[in-house]
């Protein structure tokens, strides 16, 4: 079987994922998968960074994507065979999320220009020595960029936000269209501070707040763990009122493979 890659939306999560399947893989071979934007944004497909293949097809979810942008997906399998999909566009309503880096919280915000000023971490420790007017130094490369967003979110947003530091931590994963200037359309950021104020006069009823959130710009920290589009809450609503016996009829001609490529968001 020739190598091959689909993409298609998937999922009950809004943005959805994108659901890339690939087909013909030898076992044991590694492979990667990467997308591209027409405007040379790349990135990695978590769980097709490299690894050998452990199986002919390989269902991976992308949660990474940036919004309302052409994307095209490459399989590539070392010393054998590459392959692309075609386009797909994850669409949104707005220009710009937070997402928990597992895509299930999406956070909806307003962005508010402060300038994007970004801070390049240099490691340089300078020696103060006596007697002498020019100080040793010792150096190593620099560390990765850091900057502050600054975000007007509703209430309801605003809660999600300290729920999501509170209960998971700093990580968040930046999505725009692409659109903001100087700025890569998908970041993993680490959130080091958080403040906020009310947006605008004290009218009594407005509850917006305005968050600064300073962040350092990471890489992916899970780049292998391989994703899933639906859920077992999916499979089970789109079962809820069947049975195995219906579920076996169902499946009765059809492989794991094919359960695996299921959008049980939409069964």
């Amino acid at each position: 079987m020739s190598l091959a890659v689909s993409a298609v939306l998937a999922g009950g999560g809004y943005p959805r994922a994108v659901q890339v399947s690939v087909t013909g893989l030898t076992v044991g071979v590694a492979f990667a998968v990467t997308a591209a934007t027409p405007d040379g944004f790349t990135w990695t497909v978590r769980g097709g960074n490299g690894q050998p293949a452990a199986t002919a097809t390989v269902v991976l979810a992308d949660i990474s994507t940036p919004l309302n942008m052409a994307i095209t997906y490459t399989a590539v399998q070392t010393g054998w065979a590459s392959a692309s999909a075609t386009t797909v566009t994850v669409p949104y309503t707005g220009q710009y999320i937070l997402q928990s880096l597992d895509g299930h919280v999406a956070i909806p915000f307003l962005w508010q220009d402060n300038g994007l000023p970004v801070e390049f971490a240099m490691r340089t420790v300078i020696f103060d020595v006596p007697g002498r007017p020019d100080p040793p130094v010792r150096w190593d490369v620099s560390a990765g960029d850091s900057s502050e967003l600054r975000v007007r979110m509703t209430r309801a947003a605003s809660e999600a936000l300290r729920t999501r530091f509170r209960t998971a931590g700093p990580l968040l994963l930046v999505r725009t269209d692409g659109n903001i200037r100087d700025f890569s359309p998908v970041q993993y950021i680490a959130v080091t501070r958080a403040s906020s104020v009310l947006f605008g006069a004290d009218d009594g009823v407005r509850t917006d707040r305005v968050w600064s959130l300073a962040y350092t710009v990471i890489s992916d920290p899970e780049p292998s763990v391989v994703l899933a589009a639906s859920s077992w809450d999916d499979f089970d609503a789109a079962y809820s009122a069947l049975t195995w016996a219906d579920f076996d009829a169902e499946w009765s001609t059809l492989t794991w493979d094919d359960f695996d490529a299921t959008d049980w968001a939409t069964h």
